[in-house]
């Protein structure tokens, strides 16, 4: 599937934009899972970045060739990709970059261990992730329903789901504390079917009572370490309060298209990209 987005730097709650305000001027970037290179078009442009690509769908790399913002652009199945195959990338770069990718994979936890070789002494990965315990997913699960849609949280082509947590406990693993973070937020019926009103009163004010049920995406700063990370990471993933998601005109719009027309998704992305 195409992934095309319009990224307006004013908006905030906008992973894209996150990412981008996190990312060090003049670098040399991967970005990994880079879609149709919305992002690193930005950075090249405005940051002076030198940016390579992965991508697993072809019609997105030759979109990103096209567009002549990359150094190179590799068509890469990251669930195959070992970093020994691609020495002249070795200690290559300042900033790794997976934007809403990790996700898709089927073990990502792996793939983290491949692309930290990857890394220059000091250079960080920026990450963002969905987060699996978010209002809309609870309450789903509460009424016996796990729907995917075309984009999301549940997004069909997602293969693992992760909640601050989990996400704490993998970058561990993989010897990666967490710095700093931020987050995107989500009105608490997300884009799945049932509202939050439909549960007891009493369960949805427990689920509305957690800051984390707001969240839509954690997106982070990530740098080798040592050491019992795990309980640091999720200090550090959890700073405080999360405010709670309005979403306005323009989500209401969305989330009908998503529940309704669906394929009508798809069709805007294709449009974009002309």
């Amino acid at each position: 599937m195409l992934y095309a987005r319009k990224i307006n730097l004013k908006n905030k709650n906008d992973s894209n934009v996150l990412l981008y305000n996190l990312t060090e001027a003049g670098g040399r970037v991967l970005d990994v899972g880079c879609a149709c290179g919305d992002l690193s078009a930005l950075l090249a442009a405005k940051k002076k970045c030198r940016c390579t690509g992965f991508e697993a769908d072809r019609e997105s790399v030759e979109i990103c060739w096209k567009r002549k913002v990359f150094d190179e652009v590799l068509q890469i199945d990251l669930n195959n990709f070992a970093a020994v195959d691609y020495p002249r990338f070795r200690e290559a770069f300042d900033t790794i970059i997976c934007g809403d990718v990790l996700e898709h994979l089927q073990r990502p936890d792996a793939v983290l261990a491949e692309l930290k070789s990857l890394l220059k002494p000091g250079g960080c990965f920026l990450v963002s992730l969905p987060n699996a315990a978010h209002a809309s997913i609870k309450t789903g699960l509460l009424l016996d329903d796990w729907s995917y849609t075309e984009l999301g949280i549940l997004d069909k082509t997602h293969l693992r789901f992760f909640t601050a947590s989990s996400i704490a406990g993998m970058f561990a693993d993989a010897g990666l504390k967490i710095t700093t973070t931020c987050r995107t937020t989500l009105p608490p019926e997300g884009f799945q079917k049932h509202k939050i009103c439909e549960l007891p009163s009493e369960t949805a004010a427990f689920i509305l009572n957690d800051p984390q049920s707001f969240v839509f995406q954690y997106v982070f700063r990530a740098v080798p370490a040592t050491g019992r990370l795990q309980r640091k990471n999720l200090e550090n993933l959890l700073p405080g309060e999360t405010e709670s998601a309005d979403g306005g005109l323009m989500f209401k719009i969305k989330r009908f298209l998503l529940l309704k027309i669906p394929g009508m998704i798809k069709y805007i992305q294709k449009i974009r990209l002309r």
